[in-house]
């Protein structure tokens, strides 16, 4: 049921311990070693519009046998101040700035 390029790639549906339903609009990057990710004007439009439904996940260094997940909620608001506009409302974002804002699960 959703449109062609929803701003994200993976829709979760989840039940939370608390019984409650929670849904998470995943945008999903990887990178090979330390370097930026770079959202899209249109993953930038979704991210601000749905706020806390909206998950960067960053897969860093997945060429290495040790990839590492960053989980970020709300990056439109979260990163906002931290990323580097480029052209339109899409951003570039490094991953010393996502560090810090990293969820576990």
């Amino acid at each position: 049921g959703l449109q062609d390029y929803p701003g994200f790639d993976v829709l979760s549906l989840r039940c939370g311990a608390d019984g409650k339903r929670e849904r998470r609009c995943i945008e999903v990057k990887g990178t090979r070693g330390h370097e930026a990710v770079d959202m899209t004007e249109n993953e930038w439009a979704k991210a601000m519009n749905l706020r806390s439904e909206y998950w960067l996940y960053v897969v860093a260094e997945c060429a290495s046998p040790a990839p590492r997940l960053i989980r970020i909620q709300d990056p439109a608001m979260r990163l906002l101040t931290r990323s580097d506009e480029r052209s339109g409302a899409s951003r570039r974002i490094k991953l010393a700035d996502m560090l810090p804002l990293a969820e576990g699960e």
